[in-house]
């Protein structure tokens, strides 16, 4: 990570959009004591250490039952869904129902790629059926972004799809997609 790596704090208006947090009283004390940040008066770009607490702070209050992993998993999906109730997000999921799926991942790439000035999420078709979005340089859970690959392919009605992740190290993972 760079002094000048950022991500957009958008990304997490989307995940508290998705846990119906926005009359929740006690998160937003909690990620300012934690995280340091005012959730009603948000800058707009943050670092990444600041987004992993804000993510670790988060998955812990809302999914304390879960490991860590499936907690990941769920925060992922509930970003997803905020992301889709945004009016960008409704805009883009009725663009994604009447593209292939191909180009719909494509998308999704491009987004979480748009999300972060650090890091690559690059997409690769093995075969029909078969696609692997590889994370490289990316310090975020590839199980955070599992959840969100689940829930935008149950949104495009693929919700049969099989979703694994594969750790390689740090800061490189593989999410392999299959149906």
């Amino acid at each position: 990570m760079q002094s000048s790596d950022t991500f957009q704090y958008s990304f997490f208006e989307a995940m508290l959009k998705g846990l119906n947090a926005s009359n929740d009283e006690t998160l937003p004390a909690l990620v300012k004591e934690r995280c340091g940040v005012e959730l009603k008066h948000p800058k707009r770009d943050y670092p990444p250490t600041i987004n992993l607490n804000i993510i670790k702070t988060v998955r812990k209050y809302y999914f304390p039952d879960l490991d860590e992993n499936d907690g990941l998993v769920e925060l992922g999906r509930a970003t997803a869904r905020g992301y889709h109730k945004t009016i960008i997000g409704q805009v883009q999921s009725a663009t994604l129902k009447i593209v292939t799926i191909d180009r719909a991942l494509q998308l999704l790439v491009k987004m979480l790629n748009s999300n972060a000035n650090f890091g690559k999420r690059n997409l690769i078709k093995t075969d029909e059926h078969n696609y692997i979005i590889q994370f490289r340089g990316d310090v975020f859970s590839p199980y955070f972004a599992e959840g969100i690959i689940k829930q935008f392919l149950k949104n495009q009605s693929l919700s049969q799809a099989v979703v694994k992740t594969q750790l390689i190290d740090d800061e490189r993972s593989d999410i392999k997609i299959s149906w």
